[in-house]
């Protein structure tokens, strides 16, 4: 078995500086990585709340060309004057305006939501468009 005494002081003197350097490299590595789980983490939550607050006024719109739909096929309300505008607030936040054009044979309609109503530019907007023939 080889001892200390062994061992030449040249070589033991190089060996004796590494656990310093050995534990600030292993640190930064776990710094690095923990930085970059916590990017990944934030970064999903901020889509995971863009995506509902994008599903929610899909939604929206699509209930608006449901009422443009509803009203105009089904009870024949929309027939005068040949542009109708409503504006709706729902339940969960979101509002929605529809928009009726009947420029000749063929109806336009477009549902344009919007996803908090009161974010002004922050809010999320999305618009359905239909072009039919009654």
């Amino acid at each position: 078995m080889i001892s200390s005494a062994d061992i030449p002081m040249h070589l033991s003197r190089n060996r004796s500086g590494m656990a310093l350097p050995l534990v600030v490299l292993l640190v930064g590595a776990f710094l690095v990585i923990s930085m970059n789980v916590f990017q990944n983490v934030y970064t999903e939550q901020i889509l995971v709340g863009t995506l509902r607050d994008s599903f929610i006024a899909v939604y929206s719109a699509d209930q608006g060309m449901e009422r443009i739909l509803y009203l105009d096929i089904a009870q024949g309300a929309i027939v005068t004057p040949p542009d109708y505008t409503e504006t709706r607030e729902l339940f969960n936040g979101a509002c929605y305006t529809i928009t009726v054009r009947r420029p000749g044979a063929f109806t336009s309609a477009n549902a344009s939501a919007t996803y908090p109503c009161d974010a002004g530019e922050q809010a999320v907007r999305r618009r359905i468009d239909a072009v039919y023939q009654k």
